[in-house]
């Protein structure tokens, strides 16, 4: 089966590169290394992988290549090196994870624009459908009525007085309308904006957790020397104070939700610091 999948996989290396796809090449090399890994073998999979993430063609592939390289290293229990992949893989995943939110808002964004566009275009066909009709209906009312013009000219007065005082009353109505949809569509704005923001939360507070679990099953087991323990402790001290900060600032966010106000302030963040 092995034997079977690497010659299918050589094959399909071979007819990606005389094609000259980058795409289809990088592919077909992690296909290799992921069978290398499987069969085992480790430095070969290493190889392909490290070929396959020098000239990814997507991030996705950079991010199977790194993953590989990791499982690896591991493996041959190489603690630098699988380290190192570790941390280019969850930066590449978090990379994409920002990339996919701004998709799916951009998309949201695209589908709100054209649901109002075409709102906007069926109000319009309504309200020309509405001036030819009362446009219609005048004509013949006047012609009707022309002869009692005079007879009813009092009444018509207070008929226009009365009109002029509902057409405000409406105009009042339609503004107060307008005003509860923006104040719901802003609603709705602030609650996705805390969905993200959450989302977010959840993965920066999860990193630093995970690395400390790590370190500390390592010294459990004692797998890490002590001085490679010292070495890792300020970047964890780093992340830690970083996860530290990001709950200050959550909390603090939630007490101004509590009173019913937030302030919104651009301040500068150490982000290779906190990564």
């Amino acid at each position: 089966l092995f034997i079977q999948a690497t010659t299918a996989a050589n094959e399909w290396l071979s007819l990606a590169q005389q094609m000259q796809n980058a795409f289809e090449t990088n592919a077909a090399y992690l296909q290799l290394s992921s069978i290398a890994l499987t069969k085992q073998q480790f430095n070969q999979a290493i190889q392909l992988a490290g070929n396959a993430y020098q000239a990814s063609a997507t991030t996705e592939q950079q991010l199977q290549a790194a993953t590989i390289l990791n499982k690896s290293y591991e493996a041959l229990q190489n603690k630098a090196a699988s380290y190192h992949w570790l941390h280019v893989k969850d930066s590449i995943a978090t990379i994409l994870l920002h990339v996919k939110a701004a998709q799916e808002k951009q998309l949201q964004q695209s589908i709100y624009k054209a649901q109002y566009q075409q709102k906007t275009l069926q109000n319009m066909h309504m309200n020309n459908a509405e001036q030819q009709t009362t446009i219609t209906a005048a004509v013949v009312v006047t012609l009707l009525l022309f002869g009692f013009i005079i007879m009813y000219d009092r009444s018509n007065k207070r008929q226009k007085n009365a009109n002029a005082q509902l057409a405000k009353t409406n105009a009042a109505i339609a503004e107060k309308n307008k005003e509860i949809a923006d104040q719901k569509e802003y609603l709705q704005q602030l609650n996705n904006v805390k969905d993200r923001m959450f989302s977010i939360i959840g993965h920066d507070l999860r990193a630093p957790l995970v690395s400390l679990q790590s370190v500390l099953n390592l010294w459990d087991q004692k797998i890490i020397a002590p001085e490679n323990a010292m070495e890792l402790l300020p970047k964890l001290r780093r992340q830690v104070h970083g996860a530290n900060l990001l709950v200050e600032n959550l909390n603090t966010w939630a007490k101004l939700q509590m009173q019913g106000g937030v302030s919104h302030a651009i301040t500068s963040v150490p982000i290779l610091e906190v990564v």
